[in-house]
């Protein structure tokens, strides 16, 4: 029941957005060769979904039987929690929660731009500040931007989190600030939601043969290898997957995808994610180098 539920609020979202945004050919014309400017795809998203001959003729089938979690619902269901089941639910903790979960992290993250962003923290200790108890953490900042580099950035400075998991005090080039924000911790959020930004959302490991069909992704390559995040050499699962996507002006594209994910402390977590086309030197890409759990 409570799948054909989220199939009717699916199609009623698509009516909704077809009779609110539904467009003349040459104005969905003059929208492609816009996208096609900035550099965007003209992929249709919900309503290509919705044209696709397996979902018109069995629903069900094309979501796939693991989104049918039973009449308890999705929360019911063994192993959900709210921190988002077999993996670090990202839209939830990519924030100073994860300062709270791993006691040390280093990433990078890189824009289809050029631009490149990169943090690292780690835990250097209890403290009790102003009574409270709070956990200090050094942290390392960088912003690089090739046609832009006036605003580079290089920035070392240590935060103090409370048990709330708020910025109570921040430390940089040697001065005391109460106020983050006026200094470079500023950036530290700012850096932590970029950890979210990535095409897949897994809740549960038994989910991602479906997703990859809903993005209608083909797979081209599965496997694993070790990699050491930090605390000894774990299990990495490795996919590469491949779609077509169409231009306006350049045609059918193939456009590819590596994904990875690795088992860190009690769960799973997205180590590697890779957009990219094999001949456009642009990509996108968010890496883990470093995480280990409290």
């Amino acid at each position: 029941m409570r799948k054909l539920m989220a199939l009717a609020m699916v199609f009623i979202l698509a009516v909704t957005a077809v009779g609110c945004g539904r467009e003349a050919d040459d104005d969905r014309d003059d929208r492609a060769g816009r996208r096609e400017d900035s550099g965007e795809k003209t992929d249709d998203g919900l309503f290509d979904l919705l044209d696709d001959p397996e979902f018109e003729e069995d629903p069900e089938a094309f979501w796939g039987e693991s989104w049918d979690y039973g009449e308890g619902g999705e929360e019911d269901r063994p192993g959900k929690r709210t921190s988002g089941g077999d993996f670090y639910d990202l839209g939830l903790i990519a924030n100073l929660d994860m300062m709270s979960i791993f006691k040390e992290v280093a990433f990078t993250s890189v824009h289809v731009s050029g631009s490149e962003i990169g943090l690292s923290y780690r835990f250097i200790g209890d403290e009790t500040v102003d009574g409270q108890n709070t956990k200090r953490f050094a942290c390392t900042y960088y912003e690089r931007h090739p046609d832009y580099p006036e605003y580079n950035k290089d920035c070392e400075f240590e935060v103090w989190i409370n048990e709330d998991l708020e910025i109570i005090q921040a430390q940089e080039n040697g001065e005391l600030f109460s106020n983050p924000y006026d200094c470079s911790a500023i950036y530290l959020e700012e850096a932590l939601y970029e950890f979210d930004n990535g095409y897949f959302s897994i809740r549960h490991e038994d989910e991602i043969p479906d997703t990859i069909k809903m993005g209608r992704w083909e797979l081209e390559d599965k496997k694993q290898e070790t990699k050491d995040f930090g605390f000894g050499n774990v299990t990495v699962t490795c996919y590469t997957l491949s779609r077509p996507v169409e231009y306006v002006t350049t045609g059918i594209q193939t456009e590819y995808m590596d994904w990875e994910y690795a088992k860190i402390g009690s769960k799973f977590l997205r180590t590697r994610e890779k957009y990219y086309e094999k001949s456009a030197p642009s990509y996108e890409e968010i890496i883990v180098e470093k995480a280990i759990p409290f």
